[in-house]
């Protein structure tokens, strides 16, 4: 399983390919489609830590710009950013954007770094943007599912309509069972293997090695 995101994976290429990106669970991308636009979340809430997001504090939709920047200076953030793109199980939707189409102000960084006040959790460098006000779907020209099990398990769009969102779904949602099965596999071996009596005898062994050379003893 890939969650990892480097030069030569292939999600990066896609992600590097003249759009802006908003990520989204399914459901909201119903919400959204619903509603005819993507609008700036309300309030102070963050479900990555308690301080407000950075465009939150700005009125504006965050999204992400993955070309502009060099690849080296967009993957020196990677560790603040790739755990949105698969954020959602199954799926997460990632909504490319044609910036041309896009109706309100964009604060990119460094600005929206130093424009926001100091409560909120800042913006991620070099890759973060905002847009001021909502987005009307008439912008999204690029629809990318990504599993959230592996990264490099996603599928791309033009138009995303609901049946074949939820196919996807279906699909991604048996790749991440059987992830969740592997790693439950491999947690029990851990646990069997080090609950054995000779894995305690190792213990024991390098306990006592490890006090005898504390007192010397060759």
């Amino acid at each position: 399983m890939s969650l990892e995101i480097h030069a030569g994976h292939p999600l990066f290429a896609e992600l590097r390919k003249k759009l802006l990106w908003h990520c989204t669970s399914a459901m909201n991308f119903r919400k959204i489609c619903g509603d005819g636009f993507i609008r700036p979340i309300e309030g102070t809430s963050n479900r990555w830590s308690n301080r407000p997001y950075a465009c939150q504090t700005l009125g504006a939709v965050c999204l992400f710009d993955f070309t502009t920047e060099s690849s080296e200076k967009v993957l020196s953030a990677a560790n603040r950013w790739q755990q949105f793109v698969g954020s959602e199980k199954p799926a997460t939707v990632l909504l490319g954007l044609d910036e041309r189409k896009l109706p309100g102000r964009i604060v990119r960084y460094p600005e929206n770094r130093d424009t926001t006040p100091e409560e909120s959790s800042g913006p991620i460098p070099w890759v973060e943007v905002c847009h001021v006000g909502p987005i009307p779907v008439s912008a999204v020209v690029s629809h990318l599912l990504v599993c959230a099990a592996d990264y490099s398990k996603y599928s791309t769009h033009e138009n995303l309509d609901d049946e074949t969102l939820i196919s996807v779904e279906r699909e991604f949602r048996e790749i991440c069972a059987l992830e969740a099965e592997q790693r439950a596999k491999q947690a029990a071996q851990f646990r069997a293997a080090t609950e054995s009596p000779e894995f305690k005898a190792q213990l024991e062994r390098a306990r006592q090695r490890a006090e005898e050379m504390k007192r010397g003893k060759p």
